[in-house]
């Protein structure tokens, strides 16, 4: 992973974007958030994520040279991923804190403070199915 990293420190996980200037988000920096997320729901040793920058911003958005490049049809799935990364983040059964300073832009950094029980319903969803593709009958109990 060459924009995020991921280190764990006792029973917290710290996902760092280190992309300066702006960790922009693009096909590499979205690519490392999923293996990241892929380390995290694999470990089963977490209680909690803090997701941070190295750079003077925590994010300034996407970059918009993948639009220039790239068609409708082509972004959907990047989009989609990540979409589903969120959704993944949203699922994982400890909290997790941004520590965001500087500018913080773009769909999928923030999060709905006003989620509804249909929201809540997804994401144990979610959550069942990545604990049975990860051999877990059921996932970990939150503390």
């Amino acid at each position: 992973m060459g924009k995020v990293r991921f280190e764990e420190d006792g029973g917290l996980g710290v996902v760092t974007l280190d992309s300066p200037p702006l960790n922009l988000i693009g096909e590499e920096l979205i690519a490392d958030l999923i293996t990241a997320v892929d380390q995290i729901e694999a470990t089963g040793r977490l209680h909690a994520l803090l997701v941070r920058s190295e750079a003077k911003v925590f994010s300034a958005g996407a970059d918009v040279k993948l639009f220039a490049a790239k068609g409708a049809a082509e972004m959907r799935p990047l989009i989609a991923s990540f979409l589903d990364l969120g959704a993944r983040i949203e699922a994982l059964p400890f909290p997790t804190v941004a520590a965001v300073h500087g500018t913080c832009m773009a769909g999928g950094f923030e999060r709905r403070a006003d989620e509804g029980a249909d929201d809540r319903d997804r994401r144990r969803a979610l959550r069942r199915r990545r604990a049975s593709d990860l051999g877990r009958d059921r996932p970990r109990a939150t503390r």
